[in-house]
């Protein structure tokens, strides 16, 4: 899952999560109930490389809330990431499976961990998609 974001002062924040697999929205998904209250995905067109996309609304009011509890802060051209917590590895993912490309960090659980690996470190690499797992890179 890659997911990107657009945040609009005063309005909210939107999140579109990208993947082949319906699957891996379910970490995002449990991220906002867990710390916001569900939020249902509405269907966007899928992205350059066919995978299905998923829009959520955050209202400006719930942005702090769910910045807390995922270790996000958002801002209109970046996102910095909160380093606390056990220790993750995002993994580079593509199209033909697992890549070599990795980076260590952390975060509280695995659900949260997802979510950064595939809302900042996949994208901050470059990387077609990313998925966390527990325990540092290797090599």
């Amino acid at each position: 899952m890659i997911i990107k974001h657009t945040l609009i002062p005063s309005e909210g924040l939107f999140l579109r999560a990208y993947s082949f697999d319906d699957k891996e929205f379910i970490p995002l998904e449990n991220v906002f109930a867990r710390s916001i209250g569900a939020l249902i995905g509405r269907l966007i067109g899928p992205d350059r490389d066919g995978r299905k996309g998923l829009e959520y609304e955050i209202k400006f009011r719930f942005i702090k809330d769910f910045e807390r509890y995922v270790g996000l802060r958002f801002f209109v051209d970046r996102i910095e990431m909160v380093d606390e917590g056990i220790v993750f590895r995002c993994n580079e993912l593509s199209m033909r499976g697992r890549e070599s490309g990795c980076r260590t960090f952390r975060a509280l659980d695995l659900d949260r961990a997802k979510v950064k690996c595939a809302t900042v470190i996949a994208r901050e690499e470059s990387w077609f998609s990313g998925d966390a797992q527990e325990g540092p890179c290797y090599g």
